[in-house]
């Protein structure tokens, strides 16, 4: 399955998951509720047959993502601007690498590639108006796109948030320099791509420092990890469904 209506070229980011600090028992396990315990390859077949089990799975999530939001440090909203869909895409495209995983892993993968775009802290929400379309955006959002189109040689002047006609310029510049449809708005499709490549090029220059001591951590995790029940997560006496193990490689590639 291809991330197919978020633009041309590719960006490829490789994560392990790591994860912040969450309450869980003695064991480190806890309890999954719901559509978690449902595997990938249950969603991929709702989805192909259209049934509802995608909406619900959209709404597990974005509750999922609201506890984050009320239980991780230095955070306000995980997806500051990311919609349903892009979430749902997410997803689709780590259970198409790893079909027999749980949701819950689905949605651990997920959270990572979100992470280095969460809100740290609440922002005020920007009205943006182009011709006869609307929409809001937090301030916060629209100040680091801009940071990133000054970078780019597509803007000059201070990013501070605001919306105005030489923001949308350069936002139409680089509709345009990407190959995308050229909005002159912060919709989804540049939003992703804008944000994704800048990641992307931040992970390029780190990793040759960083390689070898990643490479140590993954092998300690691996060698100490407790052994998987046979559904790919840990089982307690009961055979109640917990909370995966290690999580698997996601390797997202958008065309």
């Amino acid at each position: 399955m291809r991330l197919a209506h978020l633009g041309t070229g590719v960006v490829t980011l490789a994560l392990v998951f790591v994860g912040p600090v969450h309450a869980r028992d003695k064991n480190g396990t806890f309890a999954v509720k719901g559509i978690g315990n449902e595997t990938c390859a249950a969603l991929l077949q709702a989805f192909k047959e259209k049934k509802p089990g995608v909406e619900a799975y959209i709404n597990w999530l974005e509750g999922y993502l609201t506890g984050l939001n009320d239980a991780t440090p230095q955070t306000y909203d995980t997806a500051p601007w990311q919609s349903p869909v892009i979430l749902f895409e997410l997803s689709a495209r780590y259970c198409d690498q790893n079909k027999e995983a749980r949701l819950i892993q689905a949605a651990k993968a997920v959270e990572q590639v979100l992470r280095p775009f969460r809100l740290a802290q609440r922002s005020p929400v920007v009205e943006i108006k182009v011709g006869d379309r609307i929409m809001r955006h937090y301030q916060d959002t629209i100040r680091r796109a801009q940071e990133l189109l000054i970078k780019a040689g597509l803007m000059t002047g201070k990013a501070d948030g605001t919306w105005g006609p030489k923001t949308q310029q350069a936002f139409e510049a680089y509709q345009e320099r990407s190959g995308l449809k050229k909005t002159g708005l912060p919709d989804q499709e540049t939003l992703f791509k804008l944000f994704f490549e800048a990641r992307q090029a931040a992970l390029t220059e780190e990793e040759p420092v960083n390689q070898p001591a990643r490479s140590r951590q993954q092998r300690n995790r691996q060698q100490s990890a407790p052994a998987r029940s046979p559904n790919g997560g840990r089982s307690d006496e009961t055979g109640a469904a917990q909370a995966p193990g290690p999580q698997p490689r996601l390797n997202l590639q958008l065309r």
